[in-house]
């Protein structure tokens, strides 16, 4: 294909066109030319809606907080209803993961007996480091302006 006063048309990159004089004119034709859009994806990553940390090894309780009828809540892992380890769903609708590994991370969400979603959270594992009990004092690599005074470190 080719433009008024443009080289072509990248056959291997749609919505690309080469000019003269070196100007690459990135053009609307790869989004217009796009009649449907996966919505899916994008609806997904934006209902996660609260971000939960835990401890490897340990029970990791997700709460299903605006579930109406507790008692018939279905959670699901990544979009999937199989939860592949050990764990329980409390009479009011709370999730408690047993011993929770790596492959307990990831996107969970609650429904209702209609499937309709409730909530999501995402779920990261990770162990407590024996450091995060010492005192710290704030990097002497932030920078400081002339004016200001030095921060005083809360050690001994």
């Amino acid at each position: 294909m080719s433009l008024s006063g443009c080289l072509s048309v990248s056959p291997q990159m749609p919505g690309l066109v080469s000019c003269p004089g070196g100007l690459i004119v990135i053009g609307l034709l790869l989004l217009l030319s796009s009649s449907s859009v996966n919505t899916q994806s994008e609806i997904w990553t934006n209902e996660v809606s609260d971000v939960q940390y835990g401890r490897l090894g340990s029970n990791v309780t997700l709460l299903c907080r605006d579930a109406r009828d507790r008692t018939s809540v279905e959670w699901r892992l990544n979009r999937s209803s199989v939860l592949p380890w050990q764990h329980r769903v409390t009479s009011d609708g709370h999730l408690v993961l047993v011993l929770a590994g790596h492959a307990a991370e990831g996107n969970y969400s609650c429904h209702d007996e209609q499937g309709l979603l409730i909530q999501t959270t995402r779920l990261r594992l990770g162990c407590m480091s024996s450091l995060s009990l010492l005192p710290f004092t704030l990097p002497s690599i932030l920078p400081l302006s002339p004016l200001s005074s030095p921060l005083p470190s809360i050690l001994p």
